[in-house]
């Protein structure tokens, strides 16, 4: 099994801004250039002979394992299926019987406006 792993090292960091303006620091790891087979060799470049690179957010990594941690306690399990119960059906309803999928106009007090009238009507037909 050892021998199917393509070996990676570290590269360099890099910091990427996404079209809102945030910032991700993300570490980049490429590809060995000497693999323990040809096959691997062939496997660690990519269709134009590049080694092969991957990028890691840290902080992403670290926020997925805390949420993990806190959804595995069993205070947070019963706060998670009570949501099921409280918030999801509302939405379900909105696209079930009002066909609301989405709103069609720009801006938060538009959007608010919107949903603020489909959620009366549908308290009225209740």
């Amino acid at each position: 099994m050892p021998d199917k792993i393509i070996k990676l090292s570290f590269n360099r960091y890099n910091t990427r801004k996404d079209k809102y303006g945030f910032k991700r620091n993300l570490k980049i790891y490429q590809a060995n250039k000497i693999q323990l087979s040809s096959k691997l060799d062939k496997l660690a470049k990519t269709p134009s002979g590049r080694q092969r690179q991957i990028q890691v957010n840290q902080t992403w990594n670290y926020y997925k394992e805390k949420i993990k941690e806190n959804l595995s306690s069993d205070e947070e399990q019963a706060i998670y299926r009570r949501r099921k119960y409280d918030v999801e059906p509302v939405f379900g309803r909105m696209k079930r019987d009002f066909g609301v999928r989405r709103t069609h106009l720009k801006g938060q007090k538009s959007v608010e406006n919107d949903i603020g009238l489909v959620l009366m009507s549908m308290n009225l037909v209740k």
